[in-house]
């Protein structure tokens, strides 16, 4: 990294999200007990990155 720190810090992404999803990521192995199942999902474009919850249905 020291030796290419121009390249390294023209690569980091930036992130996209709605509010809460970090919460939900950072909290998700403490809220083990509630048993709640859900799911990110993540797309890149131009080098930012989107994150979505993404909606499962009832079966």
């Amino acid at each position: 990294i020291n030796l290419h720190q121009e390249d390294f810090e023209g690569s980091r992404p930036n992130f996209v999200m709605l509010r809460g999803m970090m919460e939900k990521i950072f909290t998700t192995p403490y809220r083990c007990k509630l048993n709640e199942d859900w799911r990110v999902g993540a797309i890149r474009k131009n080098g930012t990155i989107y994150l979505r919850k993404i909606l499962r249905t009832e079966q």
